[in-house]
């Protein structure tokens, strides 16, 4: 009897998943829309392979691997396999039997005392147990889901945060320039002020931009140090990295939008995953039909023994439903379909919306920027050689030098912006086919 109870007990937990077996679908899923592979993390085994990629230069693709090893808020997510798994367990076992016994002294008498034994289980558990684990495998399912969908917002967050963390270290040179030139021509408008050449006018303007451009460039590095520390938190780490360089001037692959919408709902995870949670409510529904006329149901043995010896004979519970039909579960049961139904179609709508507005957000950041490089850049520069050749011909003072070269720093400022912004709007066109929407565009 024991070896028997024993055995049932190691067949019911071999139920449960493992972790290699929870997690192999998404990593699987993961690595064929990403390219990388990522690590439910049981301890520290990859710490020396973050530590390698960090001591590195960083490019948006190594800070997206240090990210899916060492995100806490990513591990956090894949702690609701294990849950799902275990829910999933649960679910796909019977329950327990049920052992009564009672023990009954006669107050008068002689007679020997009376032993009663019951044991039953509960067959509409067993009834119901395959729409229970089925929605539970279901809901399993919705959570791999989520779990790739994660991984791959990871990815576009990481991506987005170094493209903004270069953005902002290169905004930060291009500050210490505009303040270099404005303390050139604030010193040459001091010098000219004091030999009487310029008016106290053009002294007040040039003092003026040299403090406006010190101030700009404070708010620029504080800036930088904030996109850093968010990039930081993302990965996980602390200092000692450092970005590598040109990271927003790297040959960005061509992009076709096209298709975008079709390709982008036909991936997404969020849909996917939804579904599988109508599946799993539809056995919800069917479960609670079932406990609406069949409450509890248990059949089992009832052993009885008295003066007389043993008597033993078949035993049956049910639960009437006099009171309660079970009317509120049914009701929250189909409210959660009707809840999940159009959960789906508002998914389906924001990712087509996101989508179209993605590709527009694309097309017009790929153009500004060929735009600002193929056209506005060398004619500044034209600019700028023909107001140096009319300075030193003379007929230009070194006032206006320094105002032609300011207006170059603005649009090399307006550069960067549009690099940053094409660069964000590509890994959004490429969440968008990898299964997950975009949670920040910009």
């Amino acid at each position: 009897m024991r070896r028997s109870v024993v055995g049932l007990s190691l067949a019911l937990a071999a139920c449960a998943p493992s972790r290699a077996e929870l997690f192999d679908p998404v990593r699987t899923a993961v690595r064929e829309r990403t390219g990388i592979e990522p690590t439910w993390r049981a301890g520290a085994t990859v710490d020396k392979r973050v530590a390698e990629l960090l001591a590195a230069p960083l490019t948006a693709d190594s800070a997206a691997r240090v990210a899916l090893l060492n995100s806490a808020a990513l591990q956090g997510a894949y702690e609701e396999l294990a849950i799902a798994g275990a829910r999933y367990a649960t679910a796909s076992a019977p329950a327990n039997p049920e052992v009564e016994a009672a023990l009954r002294f006669p107050l008068e008498g002689s007679d020997p005392a009376q032993l009663e034994l019951l044991a039953l289980e509960d067959l509409s558990s067993l009834i119901a147990m395959p729409w229970r684990s089925g929605a539970a495998s279901a809901e399993l399912r919705a959570a791999r889901r989520d779990a790739v969908a994660r991984s791959i917002e990871l990815i576009g967050r990481t991506r987005r945060a170094v493209y903004a963390a270069a953005a902002a270290e290169r905004r930060v040179a291009l500050r210490r320039t505009v303040v270099e030139a404005a303390e050139a021509s604030a010193a040459l408008a001091r010098a000219l002020h004091a030999a009487g050449n310029v008016t106290e006018l053009d002294r007040l303007r040039e003092v003026l931009f040299e403090e406006d451009a010190r101030l700009a460039l404070r708010v620029a590095e504080a800036e930088a140090v904030a996109a850093r520390e968010e990039l930081g938190a993302i990965l996980g780490a602390g200092g000692g990295w450092r970005l590598a360089d040109g990271v927003l001037d790297a040959a960005a692959p061509p992009v076709d939008a096209g298709e975008l919408e079709r390709e982008a709902v036909a991936a997404n995870l969020e849909i996917a995953a939804t579904a599988e949670r109508l599946a799993a409510a539809g056995d919800h529904v069917a479960v609670a039909r079932l406990e609406s006329f069949l409450p509890h149901l248990g059949a089992g043995v009832s052993a009885d023994r008295d003066h007389d010896g043993w008597a033993v004979g078949p035993a049956l519970s049910l639960s009437l439903p006099l009171f309660d039909w079970g009317t509120g579960r049914r009701e929250a049961a189909w409210a959660e379909v009707r809840r999940l139904q159009q959960h789906a179609v508002a998914a389906e709508v924001e990712v087509r919306a996101a989508a179209r507005a993605t590709r527009e957000r694309l097309l017009a950041a790929e153009e500004t920027v060929r735009g600002i490089r193929e056209r506005l850049l060398p004619l500044r520069e034209q600019l700028i050689d023909e107001t140096l050749k009319q300075h030193n011909a003379m007929n230009l003072g070194a006032f206006e030098l320094l105002l032609v070269k300011r207006e170059q720093i603005a649009i090399e400022e307006r550069y960067i912006d549009a690099l940053r912004d094409a660069w964000n709007a590509r890994t959004a066109a490429w969440e968008l086919r990898a299964g997950a929407r975009p949670r920040e565009e910009h």
